[in-house]
């Protein structure tokens, strides 16, 4: 026979999480860190004022002279081709311009008996009708002769 157990009194345990054995240190810095920082880089700049430049209360001339001037560039027009071209054009059109003159010629009189140009008609190949269940035929041709192979 099977023994029973006795009912006992069961004390409750929290888990025992990866979280709670984990530490990880802040990434942010505190408010009272950053005002640290603040003063010490307001502490570590101070203004140094520079000596009383005497030049100016004698009124002498501060600023450089002025550089001399260069002279201003002269533009050049462009020798382009089109130019060239238009102007030869011209001077063909005058010398071209001799009035037409309309010569007849004669009509071809072969024309005017038969069809001149047009290729004969080729006569295709007449098409012989087949049924569609010619893979079964194939199929049983192929029977057949394994047949007669057997005999």
């Amino acid at each position: 026979p099977s023994r029973l157990l006795k009912p006992q009194l069961t004390n409750p345990k929290t888990p025992c999480l990866e979280t709670k054995r984990r530490l990880r240190p802040p990434t942010c810095k505190s408010a009272a860190e950053l005002e640290n920082e603040e003063i010490a880089k307001l502490q570590q700049y101070r203004f140094k004022a520079q000596e009383l430049n005497y030049r100016i209360l004698e009124g002498g001339p501060l600023l450089p002279k002025k550089p001399p001037t260069k002279e201003l560039t002269k533009p050049i027009g462009f020798n382009l081709e089109i130019e060239k071209r238009i102007q030869e054009r011209e001077t063909k059109k005058v010398q071209e311009e001799e009035p037409f003159e309309f010569h007849s010629r004669p009509c071809p009189t072969r024309i005017l008996e038969d069809v001149v140009g047009v290729p004969e008609k080729k006569t295709l190949p007449i098409t012989v009708p087949k049924s569609p269940a010619f893979a079964l035929k194939n199929k049983v041709g192929a029977l057949v002769r394994e047949e007669k192979k057997e005999k």
